[in-house]
């Protein structure tokens, strides 16, 4: 994506989380205009084409944008396959997700410290921590390869 059509909420997934995954995806959700090449989905929703509104279908792979989470995690509970990047939070909709037996969680490994997205070309971390959620039982088996798991 150029760099001037940026968002406060273009963070992106690193490639080697997927390659520890191994998950082949129908679609990335919540992709950035053109979406990107290393994720391993069949199709992309990005923000052109509107994820929250589409239809979904099969496995998901979805980075929500972080500032309207609880709509995503909504769409995506509802769904109920696939695997996610959400921010750790007090917040209600996090308790619900804790709460929930057909959820699993991993907490990132990726520098041993902070998971590191990809923002204007470079490894960054956010202002918060991150968890790794799955739904379905091929998601949640390969969970466990990308962190420690609940």
């Amino acid at each position: 994506m150029p760099q001037d059509q940026l968002t406060s909420d273009d963070y992106y997934t690193p490639p080697e989380f997927f390659k520890d995954l191994g998950l082949q995806f129908d679609i990335d959700v919540a992709a950035p205009i053109g979406g990107c090449d290393w994720i391993p989905a069949n199709k992309y929703f990005d923000q052109l084409t509107d994820g929250l509104t589409s239809d979904w279908y099969g496995s998901v792979f979805m980075n929500p944008p972080f500032s309207q989470t609880v709509l995503w995690i909504k769409k995506f509970t509802e769904h109920g396959c696939g695997v996610a990047i959400v921010p750790v939070t007090r917040a209600h909709w996090f308790n619900q997700l804790w709460k929930d037996p057909n959820i699993s969680f991993a907490i990132p490994e990726q520098d041993k410290t902070l998971f590191r997205f990809i923002h204007k070309g470079k490894r960054v971390g956010v202002f918060m921590p991150v968890i790794i959620i799955a739904i379905g039982n091929i998601n949640c088996e390969a969970l466990s390869k990308v962190g420690f798991v609940r």
